[in-house]
């Protein structure tokens, strides 16, 4: 039992709020844009922010502690786009759009 005396002290929550409103950076150190290959998987890397999402045509890309990421994508015969999209926590995008040619007789 609680004598009159004692304060009963109520928890009130906080919250935390983060707030960007900066694009997060995204430079592709390769493929080049227009570029063509004979070569039927196509290395992708560049850099980000750290604590960003990569996607490459929509496939989540492991973005390592410094921002640097790097996978293969299998082009098909003929023109291949590839989107490369870096999103923040907060929800900012900044969105790279690359055409390659692949033609296995070059």
């Amino acid at each position: 039992a609680k004598s009159s005396s004692s304060k009963e002290t109520k928890r009130i929550p906080t919250y935390s709020i983060l707030f960007k409103s900066e694009k997060p950076k995204l430079e592709i150190q390769e493929p080049s844009d227009k570029s063509k290959t004979n070569k039927e998987d196509m290395r992708i890397s560049g850099t980000t922010d750290i604590e960003t999402t990569i996607r490459i045509n929509g496939q989540p890309i492991i973005v390592d502690v410094q921002g640097k990421f790097t996978t293969l994508l299998r082009l098909k015969d003929g023109e291949n786009k590839i989107n490369i999209t870096a999103e923040d926590i907060v929800g900012n995008q900044e969105v790279k759009d690359l055409v390659v040619t692949y033609s296995k007789d070059d």
